[in-house]
């Protein structure tokens, strides 16, 4: 897991990743169902209004792109 070094909130950004790679590790490859525990996690896109994430499976190397947009004021993000 890593993130890229552009400013902003990287202690936020830090945080979302630590998020992000713990839900992950509960799943699986929708490509070849391994274990998505360990997976690669890179910053791919950095905007104050979004984050995109790549996830990357070791196992078959299938990427899978997460967009994340805090919602105002609410503590909530959406994932899509």
């Amino acid at each position: 897991m890593r993130a890229d070094s552009r400013g902003g909130n990287p202690l936020g950004l830090d945080l979302l990743l630590r998020v992000v790679a713990e839900q992950t590790a509960r799943t699986r490859c929708g490509q070849c169902d391994a274990s998505l525990e360990g997976a690669a996690i890179a910053v791919r896109e950095r905007d104050p209004a979004h984050v995109v994430i790549e996830i990357g499976c070791q196992t078959c190397g299938q990427a899978r792109l997460l967009r994340i947009e805090p919602e105002a004021g609410s503590g909530v993000a959406r994932v899509g």
